[in-house]
């Protein structure tokens, strides 16, 4: 089986990824963005 590279952009989009349990090798977030949104994103990245 080959690896798939997928994208997966935008706030929500990403929640999501992370919320159904989605394997995410890397994220990237705009410097200085510490919305509420963000915060979660970030938070939930750093529990994996």
């Amino acid at each position: 089986m080959g690896y798939e590279e997928l994208k997966i952009e935008g706030r929500n989009a990403v929640l999501e990824a992370f919320r159904s349990g989605k394997t995410i090798d890397k994220l990237f977030v705009l410097d200085g963005c510490q919305d509420g949104p963000v915060r979660t994103i970030v938070r939930e990245a750093k529990k994996t």
